[in-house]
């Protein structure tokens, strides 16, 4: 074989580099000339109909007597936009200490599925420290609840010494082929997310990914539920009560041994009979509480029609983190929809890093939507679950969803027996994906993420 130019590997990242720029100066001239606003405009901004909002699990409608073809009434509106103002909102930031190789200072241009990942995993926080009901008091200047949220947006600051920050997402995604100044997609940033997690345990979470290679319809075992209660498993080595039910087994949780965050030994914890992953270990913070992860794929160039009553199902469910997905190549965070509308927060805006004690920029009270027939085939689901009884809940739930509203195309199969696979060694190359979507966007491809001046 001949001999690789070492000038090559120079030669591209200057160009990556150079198309960055070029994305950049655009979204900022997009923002600076109102294209922005016309985007809104175009892509829906506000609430459409009266018919019924979903948000995280939660239902805001009108009475029965409701002219649905009016907008929904004042008091309702505002209860919803206090609750879609609450959620914490990341976006791209321009300012931040070096990161990677090419040491960028902003993440516009590349870094907005990062973004959204970081949301859902915000969201899964507050829940777990707050509950669902939590709301954000403006007038409330002693609110001790903010506390507690400043404590969790601190994670996301843009640092390296901060756990959950974009620059430690990078370092602990390059395993996965991420690198800083790369678009990734919500399949990859499943992977480094449940790896972050699970090592730092943020207020006591874990995350469970039930992913099949190349993102297709995953399994979950019933039959091996008392291993999926493991990760209730306090720091002591005391198990929570397991569920008893139809559904349940009688043999109680398993007890288990504690780990620390450097201890080698961690324990292989898997929800699926074909293991992608599942590793964690227990930190001595917080009361166990369990993340989701479903990375999939539901279709080649859109979503297929059969999967769509399926994501408005799972926004409506106690357990919802919305979904981390977007448009083609440019990533978006769904909370909600209202009809055949989808509800996101978008991490596109590009704000200054924050100070320390800053933190109003990570709020944001511009409810967007879209048509949920129009989002990108690739795409998350994520769910919240405080306890046993709640992941059986929910593990219920996808089971009759297959059932009842699937039309043979499930997101999830829910099965009593063992699912062997042809070739369980035949795993999926991470990074070669990532690099196929490289290759195909290209410097010259003009729907790149951001290129929409969103």
């Amino acid at each position: 074989m001949g001999r690789k130019n070492p000038k090559g590997k120079e030669t591209s990242s200057k160009t990556r580099l150079l198309f960055l720029s070029v994305k950049r100066t655009a979204h900022n001239m997009a923002q600076a000339l109102g294209i922005r606003r016309l985007q809104d405009y175009l892509h829906g901004r506000g609430v459409l109909s009266g018919s019924p909002v979903w948000l995280l699990g939660k239902c805001y409608k009108a009475s029965e007597d409701h002219d649905p073809n009016d907008p929904l009434p004042d008091e309702v509106q505002e209860k919803m936009i206090e609750d879609f103002a609450s959620r914490l909102w990341m976006t791209y930031r321009s300012g931040f200490t070096d990161l990677g190789v090419e040491k960028f200072n902003s993440d516009v241009g590349w870094g907005c599925t990062i973004r959204s990942g970081q949301m859902l995993i915000a969201q899964a926080m507050l829940h777990h420290m707050l509950g669902r009901g939590w709301r954000r008091n403006l007038e409330d200047t002693t609110d001790l609840a903010m506390d507690e949220i400043w404590s969790v947006v601190g994670c996301f600051l843009d640092d390296d010494r901060q756990a959950l920050s974009i620059h430690n997402i990078c370092s602990v995604g390059e395993k996965f082929g991420v690198e800083a100044g790369r678009w990734l997609g919500p399949w990859v940033l499943s992977h480094v997310l449940e790896d972050l997690i699970n090592s730092y345990r943020p207020q006591g979470l874990k995350v469970l990914l039930i992913s099949q290679p190349g993102g297709g319809a995953p399994y979950i075992n019933k039959a091996r539920m008392n291993e999926y209660f493991a990760a209730f498993q306090e720091e002591n080595g005391a198990a929570s009560d397991c569920p008893q039910g139809k559904d349940s087994v009688s043999d109680g949780c398993p007890a288990a041994a504690s780990y620390s965050r450097n201890d080698s030994s961690i324990t292989d914890w898997e929800l699926t009979d074909h293991n992608v992953g599942g590793s964690f270990s227990v930190a001595p913070q917080g009361k166990p509480g369990l993340v989701v992860l479903m990375p999939l794929v539901l279709g080649i160039e859109k979503v297929h029609e059969k999967y769509l009553p399926q994501l408005r199902a799972v926004m409506e469910w106690p357990q919802s983190l919305g979904i981390v997905g977007g448009r083609p190549s440019s990533s978006l965070y769904f909370i909600g929809y209202q009809g055949e509308n989808i509800i996101y927060l978008d991490p596109h805006d590009d704000q200054e890093v924050a100070l320390t004690g800053n933190y109003e920029s990570y709020f944001c009270r511009d409810l967007r939507h879209m048509p949920i027939s129009s989002i990108d085939p690739s795409l998350t689901i994520g769910f919240y679950c405080e306890s046993p009884e709640s992941l059986q809940d929910l593990v219920y739930r996808l089971e009759r969803l297959e059932q009842d509203v699937s039309q043979g195309v499930p997101l999830v199969t829910v099965t009593d027996a063992s699912i062997k696979y042809p070739d369980d060694d035949d795993d999926i190359d991470v990074k070669s994906d990532d690099d196929d979507e490289e290759e195909d966007k290209g410097a010259s491809n003009a729907h790149g993420d951001d290129w929409e001046l969103l």
